[in-house]
Parts: C-alpha cells; structure tokens; sequence
C-alpha cells in the first residue's frame, strides 16, 4: 500500500508495479492517480536514488525520487568501511 497525501486528500491506495522495477511509486513520486484511487502513472522524476537490492545484485531498490539535498551519514566506530560509501 501507499500513503497518498495531497490537497483535500490523505488515503492508502494499492501499489500495483507496471514493469520492471523502476516503475514501482517510492517516496518523492508524484502521481497521476483516476477518480477509483488507481495509480494512472508516474510522472517525469527529477532524479532518483536507488541501490541493488541486499542480497540480489540483479534487482535494484528504489530509495527516493525528485531529491533537492541529501546528506549521508556513516558512522566511525570501528565497523566503519570506505566501501559502503563507495556505491
């Protein structure tokens, strides 16, 4: 499900992906959505901050969309590691 929320709107509508993985909604999408609360499509992105899935190389996870600023933040204990911000 997917929270939706605009003007004289706030509601959950199902999330039904359209293809490949790229075509799911994540945080930042804006959406054309009909009259039923279905989701028509998802409008030109920005930009958009993704990863490969944990575990599966192959897929990828969607992070965000139409990002202005991000900041990124590790930790520098003793687990800290170049790599994970390498990506």
């Amino acid at each position: 499900m997917i929270a939706v929320q605009g003007e004289g709107i706030e509601t959950m509508i199902p999330s039904v992906p359209r293809g490949g993985p790229e075509d799911r909604p994540t945080v930042g999408d804006w959406l054309l959505i009909d009259r039923e609360g279905d989701v028509e499509r998802i409008l030109a992105r920005r930009n958009v901050f993704k990863r490969p899935r944990p575990g599966d190389e192959r897929r990828v996870q969607l992070i965000a969309a139409n990002v202005d600023t991000l900041f990124v933040f590790s930790s520098c204990n003793q687990d800290f590691s170049v790599a994970r911000l390498e990506r």
